[in-house]
């Protein structure tokens, strides 16, 4: 229809009072597509209206939307000419449902992903394209599937304070609040959960350590500006009464790693053996790099509800929830799971349904 369009805009431009007195200029394929005779010479500006011959049809010209009669013309003879051979408009229906329920099932439940960086090693090596199915509702994730998710990347602010002497104001306690519009908020932390009160008696207090650094968890913080108020001086220093501001700017990364340990699940890191994930040994098979090149400190974690802790199969290199920094991914961060690598043909196939873990009688189930 779009090809049709154009053509019959170019005829129709050609057959406005501008051109009226001359003879129609269209090359052979047009005259071929509107069966337009070699012959045929417009009429003059003094007639009433243009009129073109198409398939002995009479077609009255309108105005500017003359393309649009012309193309109402060649559609009515095509239905006619479809009714003719009914097998070749159905299949043409068919295709075009086909082509239309294909795209919509995989805009629905698929979308297309690029890895960058090295995180998962020769499984799906940089510039790998995968295909990824959209989460859906109530959907878990198991060990051993490979997630897309957008995490946060918090880090932990550090502020060393001193005194207008120079001297390092150790063991100080300080609050941290914000300015929205006219109203003074306080931070208060409870639970890991951030809460904003109006009452500075109320908020949470950090205190500086030996050196005089105030340490300020982020994970939990929006990005903006925040001050710390002194409200407790240490023993032989004067309270500092200018707040003191800091800004909070933790960026939103894109990453695909491997879930290690869903809901529930019990993993042990340590710098001097493999990690273990309720109580076995995983699988390192398909992982390259060692953990305890990454310099993870030594821990025990039970994923809690709602969370996955991922790990990459580039156990050198990955930045993932062996960390305690890094954490573990929120199922709404969720962005799917990667189910089938297209490219590069050597990582051509499935990435779904890997065990990991090993036990005494050979790899342990997991799915």
């Amino acid at each position: 229809r779009f090809f049709l369009r154009q053509v019959l805009q170019e005829v129709a431009n050609q057959l406005e009072g501008r051109h009226f007195g001359r003879p129609l200029e269209c090359d052979a394929v047009v005259r071929t597509a509107l069966r337009i005779p070699a012959d045929f010479q417009q009429v003059r500006e003094s007639e009433p209206k243009p009129v073109l011959y198409v398939e002995e049809s009479k077609i009255d010209l309108v105005g500017q939307h003359s393309a649009d009669v012309i193309f109402t013309g060649l559609l009515k003879e095509f239905f006619s000419h479809s009714r003719e051979h009914p097998n070749g408009w159905g299949l043409a229906v068919l295709l075009i449902l086909g082509i239309a329920s294909g795209l919509f099932v995989f805009h629905r439940y698929y979308q297309l992903a690029v890895m960058h960086g090295s995180a998962m090693g020769a499984t799906l090596p940089e510039g790998s394209l995968v295909l990824v199915r959209k989460p859906e509702a109530g959907k878990t994730y198991v060990s051993g599937d490979i997630i897309l998710y957008e995490k946060r990347v918090s880090a932990p602010v550090e502020i060393t304070i001193l005194s207008e002497k120079g001297q390092s104001r150790d063991f100080c306690g300080y609050v941290v609040y914000r300015d929205v519009g006219t109203t003074r908020q306080y931070c208060v932390i409870a639970d890991e959960n951030v809460s904003w009160q109006s009452s500075e008696s109320t908020a949470t207090v950090f205190e500086s350590d030996a050196q005089g650094v105030v340490r300020v968890e982020t994970e939990n913080l929006q990005d903006g500006e925040y001050w710390l108020k002194e409200v407790k001086a240490s023993y032989g220093q004067k309270m500092l009464t200018d707040p003191i501001p800091f800004v909070v700017n933790n960026p939103v990364r894109t990453q695909m790693k491997r879930v290690l340990a869903a809901p529930g699940d019990r993993v042990v890191i340590s710098q001097y053996a493999e990690t273990r994930l309720n109580g076995f040994e995983i699988d390192t098979s398909y992982t390259s790099g060692r953990t305890e090149d990454a310099e993870s400190e030594g821990r025990r974690v039970i994923v809690a509800r709602d969370r996955y802790f991922v790990q990459g199969d580039q156990l050198s290199l990955s930045v993932d929830s062996r960390e305690a920094d890094y954490g573990e991914v929120a199922d709404g961060e969720i962005l799917g799971r990667a189910e089938f690598a297209l490219w590069p043909l050597r990582c051509f196939g499935g990435l779904t349904g890997r065990t990991m873990t090993v036990g005494e009688g050979g790899l342990e189930e997991t799915e």
